[in-house]
């Protein structure tokens, strides 16, 4: 049974909209934390808030690493 590895150039409109909607959350998540370095007064800080901020940071630049690395296949088909 042969496997076909999808050219990298095939899904571009894909990775191109997950960029769009990864860097949106970035900038959502640092406009939030801007927010609290500026007014630090005017919201109250729960240490669930900040964990919760930090792990969907990781998360959206774990999946940006992920999918970068979509780009370049490693496998290749034995024929």
């Amino acid at each position: 049974m042969e496997v076909a590895i999808a050219h990298p150039d095939q899904l571009i409109h894909v990775r191109t909209v997950l960029g769009v909607v990864m860097g949106l959350s970035v900038a959502r998540l640092l406009t939030g934390l801007a927010r609290l370095i500026q007014h630090p007064g005017r919201v109250r800080l729960y240490p669930t808030h900040l964990i919760w901020a930090a792990f969907l940071f990781l998360g959206v630049v774990y999946f940006w690493w992920f999918e970068f690395g979509l780009g370049s296949p490693r496998f290749q088909c034995n024929k």
